[in-house]
């Protein structure tokens, strides 16, 4: 049996299943007895729901015992999830006053909140132990299970789970169905001891493994004398999001801020937010004995102050030596000019100061991965001849980082700590014989014009990403996880998830989030450009999986359509067109129904949602299909007939199909021509009929 650490919610645990046991070992000794008073059989069903409740009840005891632990450790220590929990006022007013222990009062927030809800089901349990842990529970039980296994055999987390489901329909039909037979109306599913008797085992073995895979607490971390307050980043997330708020109004800088700190959290600091109107951020360390605080960031003024006042009174920074040191390596950076005697006061800088500076300087050419690059334009005498030694700076599962600086004659190997923002090179005119033509641009720094409004609405989409995917509906919210799950076995590419999210946050969060301005604009252009139609483009390099982003995209409308939201908002109808046959035939893994679908494939859909999935309507078609074509009744005409109902040679046939009979042929297999979504393939091949 599974070896896991001792604790009171597990002590508790075993003793429910002693209990159900015991109704076993009861039945069997009635059985011995031959008591015919009543069906003896029932004592095992019993001790089956027995088993059961045992488990959802120690799932709700864990999240309670986890969670007010959580929020007396460092922020770096919660679980994503948990650290966007909310609480309503009512429990912060309580907090405030203090008439009764923190603990207590949270421990009834959580009790409240998810007392009333069953966590036996599979998709249940791993939503709520989510609260508590980032591990990406059924694969590493799974795993767990496997290791256990003395033949070796494997499981996998699908077996898992669909054990799971079996004992709690099973249950589920003891409860509510009186066991009934379906297979013979009157009587009840057989049962017996030994059923009952591998249930109970296996119901202990599973939890055993799920407290494995969420792993044990370090209850030595905790703060001792009162020294941070318990709830301190719970009663600090309107802070936090008005500081992100005003931050994100200053775009040059907003992004690579929102990074540090990002890191900040995951190299063990945490971040606490000043209470004043224009709210201040304040990363914290902490010692074996204390807090420490070195800078506050505003986001309004743009300044960064260097707590030289607060760090003088704790050590080790009470030795104004060490201070010293500290302010000559701040002053070494451009742009940086503290004064030498402000060593016990506050001394600021622009937060702007190190855009454009090299993390590293330039890149040592030592490396045995030395990478040439010649970037230029033909015929152009400013070429850049760079070597860099990797020139690959991010993982393509995580948010880029870091860039190659462009430098006047082009790409340099110095490396920017911060994502490249979207940009463009602005194309130059030049004369030819046959008039003016666009020539493609030397790549250099002097050429880059910044995409604004992809830079702001980028910005924008990270903040709400860094909150938790609010003013969304469940189902999205769902999705939007389980994309973004860092314990997924087959994880999606950031430029993949960024796009859907991006798609998903116009559309559902956006004027929600005060960005009103995102939605104008799109609108403006498109009544411009496109007649009114509603279009959104989404620009992805080639090879980076576009396809997969129009199955997330399908996945997301389709699920929120059968989850019966806003049916005006969302639609279960898809149309699919692509430039040509051969791309129309490798899009076939958007078709649920394909043995190839990239749903599971690529892992898109939690398994909970893919009969919904079903739902799908999906035509794929190429643009040739929007030719209006000869009507039926023209097929058999000859050329004269059809001039002359023309009214002449080079006039409209009358035998040609017409738009709407056009729109009603290419859409006629998804069952009407409205609420339908188009998504246009390799968009950049644009045509007009």
């Amino acid at each position: 049996m599974l070896s896991v650490p001792p604790t009171d919610t597990f002590a508790e645990f075993l003793r429910n299943l002693k209990f159900a046991r015991q109704m076993v070992d009861s039945a069997q000794c009635m059985v011995g007895l031959k008591v015919g008073s009543f069906d003896v059989d029932d004592l095992y069903r019993a001790a089956w729901v027995q088993a059961v409740s045992a488990m959802d009840h120690w799932a709700h005891e864990e999240i309670y015992d986890r969670a007010v632990y959580f929020v007396q450790v460092h922020e770096a220590a919660m679980p994503s999830r948990f650290r966007d929990f909310e609480i309503p006022m009512t429990v912060h007013d309580a907090l405030s006053l203090g008439a009764d222990p923190a603990e207590k009062i949270f421990r009834e927030h959580l009790k409240n909140k998810l007392g009333w809800q069953s966590f036996q089901n599979p998709d249940k349990i791993k939503s709520a132990l989510a609260l508590i842990s980032d591990v990406k529970l059924w694969e590493t039980v799974a795993r767990i299970l496997t290791s256990e296994n003395s033949n070796g055999a494997r499981v996998t987390s699908q077996d898992v789970t669909d054990e799971l489901t079996k004992i709690v329909r099973r249950r589920n039909r003891i409860s509510h169905e009186a066991d009934r037979d379906p297979e013979n109306p009157g009587d009840k599913t057989p049962i017996s001891a030994e059923q009952v008797e591998r249930v109970i085992e296996r119901v202990e073995q599973l939890v055993r493994a799920m407290l494995l895979a969420i792993g044990d607490i370090d209850r030595s971390v905790l703060p001792q004398g009162g020294r941070r307050s318990t709830f301190v980043k719970i009663e600090q997330q309107d802070r936090a999001h008005r500081f992100e708020s005003l931050l994100s109004q200053h775009q040059a800088e907003a992004h690579s801020v929102l990074l540090l700190l990002r890191d900040w959290t995951r190299l063990g600091g945490w971040i606490t937010y000043g209470s004043h109107e224009e709210t201040s951020c304040v990363p914290i360390f902490s010692s074996a004995d204390t807090d420490h605080w070195a800078i506050a960031i505003y986001p309004v003024t743009g300044k960064v102050f260097v707590t030289f006042d607060r760090l003088a009174q704790r050590p080790p920074f009470d030795d104004r030596d060490l201070r010293t040191a500290l302010l000559d390596r701040l002053n070494r950076i451009p742009g940086v000019a503290l004064p030498e005697d402000g060593l016990e006061c506050r001394a600021g800088f622009p937060r702007c100061v190190d855009r454009e500076r090299p993390a590293c300087g330039t890149r040592s050419s030592g490396s045995s991965n030395r990478f040439p690059v010649n970037v230029g334009t033909k015929g152009s005498s400013r070429m850049s001849d760079v070597i860099l030694d990797d020139p690959i700076l991010n993982s393509p599962y995580d948010e880029p980082t870091r860039h190659f600086r462009f430098g006047k004659d082009g790409i340099t190997n110095e490396i920017i700590e911060r994502r490249r923002p979207s940009s463009y090179f602005m194309p130059v005119p030049r004369s030819r014989k046959n008039g003016q033509q666009m020539e493609i641009p030397e790549l250099s720094a002097d050429r880059i014009e910044p995409n604004t409004q992809v830079n702001e609405i980028r910005t924008r989409v990270e903040v709400w990403r860094r909150r938790g995917y609010p003013n969304v509906t469940a189902t999205t919210r769902k999705l939007l996880e389980y994309w973004a799950d860092p314990g997924r076995d087959n994880p999606i590419l950031f430029c993949q998830r960024e796009a859907a999210e991006t798609a998903i946050y116009i559309a559902e969060a956006a004027v929600k989030d005060g960005q009103t301005w995102i939605r104008n604009y799109l609108n403006d252009q498109n009544l411009e450009h496109n007649d009114g139609l509603p279009r959104v483009a989404l620009k992805m390099a080639t090879g980076s999986g576009k396809t997969v982003v129009m199955a997330m995209l399908i996945a997301w409308q389709t699920l929120n359509y059968a989850a019966g939201e806003k049916r005006g908002q969302y639609a279960r109808r898809f149309l699919v067109v692509t430039p040509g046959i051969t791309i129309r035939d490798r899009l076939r893994v958007l078709l649920p129904e394909s043995a190839e679908n990239y749903y599971k494939q690529r892992d898109l859909v939690p398994a909970g949602l893919w009969n919904a999935l079903r739902q799908a309507r999906i035509v794929i078609t190429n643009f040739h299909a929007f030719h209006p074509r000869e009507t039926r009744q023209g097929q058999g005409a000859s050329k004269i007939t059809k001039e002359v109902a023309a009214g002449g040679a080079g006039r409209p046939s009358p035998f040609q199909e017409s738009w709407s009979q056009v729109v009603s042929r290419v859409c006629r297999e998804l069952g009407g021509t409205s609420g339908i979504v188009v998504l246009n393939d390799e968009a950049h091949h644009c045509y007009r009929t």
